[in-house]
């Protein structure tokens, strides 16, 4: 049985940004079920989706669909916040995409808790209906974006960007993709840096100084933290091992540090999210956990987590001041030496991406449990390089 008739939006459409949640649910466009399932993605919703989209002419129909999962362990491009799909399409009566991607929400009890309670599913449907086409961001084309009321049920049709270039999280970037990927968070930094937008995107795309995050990410730490010395004790070093023994009481110093000078930060600018034409440009997804911060925060969740080891070692600093280089280009100049503390400080606040899977660790497959482990060793290791604990030590 398919679920609740949402009415959803064709690609993108700004209108709604400074509306509640709630309302961001609601923008009307395409009509259409929203599946639970991608059993419930059948030819017929397919060609609504698509023909609204102009992805196929009125005449074309979707005939067949094969789909499969695509695995957070084996593929690039899996997800551990939702579910997605590669569906590939026959069509009679014309011709269409050979293929496109569709999203669901994880099916993992502590993990879809964990998402519901930081309306993620909503950040990301707003993103690409609002901001994606008004950013300085090479995004997918998004066919469908539909979510129910409460923001917990949710189904998105992208692009395929299979065909790109890729690199794997787990084998990190290399030098001159950091570069093009660095200089392509200055650009959709600067284009809303200092927004007057910014206050209404913050209800939406939540700042962490918001109550979600104050209240919610200590009782997270309480029940993640423990799981994650027990599952991913052996790649903690004792300096982070102590860094995250004081996380909580640290937060609210962490948080005050990184509201100034705020932007719209993407919230997860890693490898496993960037697609590379051959002229090395880079498409990005997934904006699941965008918020309203410091730059900072982006900054230093990419250099802790996203390089070679050996390519990072020495010159995560460097990486920082060519982002600000990059940043003076687009007419924003910012202090280096401060915005290199800021991004220190956004490392040892970013462990949390590290260890906040572990409270369902038990639960999780095993290339999920594969994935957080990657995860937290890759957290560790840039707190160790940035020297995170001694930046968050000054703040108090």
């Amino acid at each position: 049985m398919m679920g609740t008739n949402v009415r959803g939006d064709d690609r993108v459409r700004a209108g709604t940004v400074g509306g509640s949640m709630e309302e961001a649910a609601h923008i009307a466009d395409l009509d259409a079920d929203l599946p639970d399932s991608v059993e419930e993605v059948t030819a017929d919703w397919m060609t609504s989706v698509l023909r609204a989209s102009g992805a196929i002419a009125a005449g074309t129909t979707v005939s067949g669909i094969d789909s499969r999962p695509l695995d957070t362990r084996e593929d690039i491009g899996g997800g551990l916040l939702s579910l997605l799909h590669r569906c590939v399409l026959r069509y009679e009566g014309g011709t269409g995409p050979a293929s496109v991607v569709v999203k669901f929400p994880i099916d993992t009890p502590n993990t879809r808790a964990l998402v519901e309670a930081f309306r993620v599913y909503v950040r990301e449907v707003t993103f690409y209906r609002d901001v994606a086409a008004r950013s300085q961001l090479r995004t997918p084309q998004v066919h469908a974006a539909l979510i129910d009321p409460g923001g917990s049920r949710f189904c998105m049709v992208i692009e395929d960007l299979g065909h790109l270039r890729q690199v794997s999280s787990y084998q990190g970037l290399g030098w001159d993709d950091a570069l093009v990927a660095i200089e392509a968070l200055a650009a959709f930094h600067a284009g809303w840096h200092g927004s007057a937008e910014l206050g209404a995107l913050a209800e939406v795309f939540l700042p962490w100084t918001d109550p979600v995050y104050r209240f919610g990410m200590p009782q997270l730490f309480e029940a993640a933290w423990p799981a994650a010395k027990r599952h991913g004790g052996d790649v903690l070093p004792s300096d982070v091992e102590r860094l995250g023994d004081g996380w909580g009481a640290l937060l609210p110093a962490m948080i005050d540090r990184l509201s100034g000078t705020p932007t719209l930060c993407h919230g997860d600018w890693k490898p496993d999210n960037f697609f590379f034409d051959p002229k090395g440009e880079v498409t990005v997804i997934d904006a699941q956990i965008s918020c309203v911060m410091n730059g900072a925060f982006d900054v230093g969740y990419f250099v802790s987590q996203g390089l070679q080891s050996q390519v990072r070692s020495g010159r995560g600093e460097e990486l920082v001041r060519r982002y600000v280089d990059a940043m003076a280009t687009h007419g924003v100049v910012l202090d280096a030496e401060e915005f290199l503390s800021d991004t220190r400080v956004a490392v040892a606040l970013c462990l949390v991406y590290g260890f906040s899977l572990f409270a369902g660790f038990e639960q999780m497959r095993p290339g999920e449990q594969a994935s957080a482990r990657s995860l937290l060793q890759r957290c560790a290791a840039g707190c160790v390089e940035f020297g995170a604990l001694a930046a968050v030590e000054r703040l108090t």
